[in-house]
């Protein structure tokens, strides 16, 4: 976000895929875009400072110290796109509104001294990894305090400052890089002026066991208006109470009392029955206008279940009610609903394909610093969402390779490229040798359709994307799978 003075706008800003508006400051306008680095902002950005031969580098270095009003995410909760089968999955908080890493990385932001009512903003500290033998071993931690003590298994592993590289920051990410792997337990300890704030601890988890409940009430009582809702989480643990990331188990709920389940027994929903991701999941509910004592039961097959309490509140404000609707004694049945527009997201990455690029090495004609091409092979979860790969410039055409590593079949490929609102024109090409090569798909996508390219070829070794032309911005995706299974 930014702010200059107030003009009229033409063709350029309206092609530059920024947002304009007045701005608190007299005479002012903002503009609102996303990452510098993609769509068209940067292209806007030089024009606007009339200094056309900035580098993308310098351009992000001007942005880290001059002219900005802030910064903001679009969106908070991820959300299902309606008009596309598939999610907008840029939010801190997921689709059942429980926090993604991003989330306490925007929480680190935050002055530890500062103080509003009804608002957490203590000293904290949150250790972003779930300490798997799959899990990264250079462990990143969000604190907004002075230093962070790391300790695995009791044992100190080293005291950190905020890393130096992220500058601009309010409160930069405390790295600690190459930890070898040993089950157990981390525990991060946050340090202002040599005194112990905040800590935060992390158990490598075990074996599924037991369900558990959170109600997600932020202090609001749930009204008994008819319409109010509220979420109700559920997570997979262990014996020792950690949250399983790698449990996906297939969860039914039972409620009694005056509520219900938004979406309860409609397939096109899947809410009850629902499937866990990576150790939990939600559920709304929803009041009906009758006050009163609410009770969910959450059970999966071989763990033991959970129960929650809910009391919904009678309702003391004025409120216009709607007209009652009773529901048929059958539900009508029209042509319409029988046409699968949509299909619920695959809750893994790989539920009816194998990917076989995961952690294969992959390399690119050019990169920007910290978007490597491996990012976009990456076997660690986090990463294959919050990081990507992206050209380092705007000559075309650019090429992203990966290295099976083997000799396999194939039946296709899913780019999830980086913008939604920029065109990519690509061609996908295998090759046994990294000599000859054969082209087996082209077509032009945005981020938000992610259609699948599918081809059937034997005797592969390797696969490249090549981007010939791109509407605006660079060519950037976060994650290419690569679909067959080894010879």
């Amino acid at each position: 976000m930014g702010h200059f003075g107030i003009r009229a706008l033409g063709g350029a800003d309206y092609q530059s895929g920024l947002a304009f508006g007045r701005h608190p400051l007299p005479d002012h306008m903002f503009w609102m875009g996303g990452h510098s680095s993609s769509g068209g902002s940067v292209e806007w950005l030089r024009d606007l400072l009339d200094k056309g031969e900035l580098s993308y580098s310098e351009i992000l270095s001007l942005l880290d110290t001059k002219g900005l009003s802030g910064g903001a995410l679009w969106t908070g909760i991820d959300t299902n796109r309606g008009y596309y089968d598939n999610i907008a999955a840029c939010g801190a908080l997921d689709l059942y509104r429980l926090p993604k890493y991003s989330y306490y990385l925007f929480q680190s932001q935050s002055d530890p001294n500062l103080q509003i009512a009804g608002i957490r903003t203590t000293p904290m500290v949150f250790i972003a990894n779930d300490w798997t033998s799959a899990s990264t071993r250079d462990i990143t931690i969000y604190c907004n305090c002075e230093r962070i003590r790391l300790y695995l298994n009791g044992r100190l592993l080293g005291v950190k400052k905020p890393d130096a590289s992220y500058s601009s920051m309010l409160h930069a990410p405390f790295i600690f890089e190459g930890v070898e792997w040993e089950p157990g337990k981390l525990m991060a300890e946050a340090i202002v002026d040599d005194v112990i704030v905040a800590t935060h601890t992390v158990m490598t988890p075990g074996t599924p066991d037991h369900l558990t409940l959170s109600v997600d009430d932020c202090g609001v009582d749930l009204k008994a208006d008819g319409s109010d809702l509220i979420m109700v989480h559920v997570y997979i643990r262990d014996a020792k109470g950690t949250v399983v990331p790698d449990a996906y188990n297939q969860i039914t709920f039972q409620l009694t009392g005056p509520a219900e389940i938004v979406g309860d027994g409609d397939s096109r929903v899947g809410s009850n029955p629902v499937e866990a991701e990576a150790g939990a999941i939600g559920v709304l509910i929803r009041a009906t206008k009758e006050p009163g004592l609410i009770t969910l039961l959450a059970e999966s097959e071989g763990l033991k279940p959970a129960t929650v309490e809910i009391i919904s509140k009678p309702v003391s404000d004025a409120f216009v009610p709607g007209k009652s609707q009773i529901p048929p004694d059958r539900k009508p049945e029209y042509e319409v609903d029988q046409i699968p527009f949509f299909s619920p997201p695959s809750s893994r990455y790989w539920e009816h394909w194998t990917d076989v690029a995961i952690n294969k090495p992959a390399t690119a004609s050019s990169e920007l610093p910290g978007c490597s091409a491996s990012q976009a092979t990456s076997h660690i979860l986090a990463d294959r969402w919050s990081e990507r790969w992206s050209a380092g410039n705007n000559d075309l055409p650019v090429w992203w390779k990966v290295d099976l590593e083997g000799v396999y079949e194939l039946d296709g490929c899913k780019i999830y490229w980086e913008s939604d609102n920029t065109e990519y024109e690509y061609q996908v090409e295998v090759s046994s040798d990294d000599i000859q090569w054969k082209a087996v798909a082209s077509q032009r996508q945005t981020g938000q359709e992610m259609g699948m390219d599918e081809f059937h070829e034997t005797e592969i070794r390797y696969v490249r994307i090549v981007v010939s032309d791109v509407s605006k911005g660079l060519a950037s995706f976060y994650v290419v799978k690569v679909f067959g299974k080894e010879l």
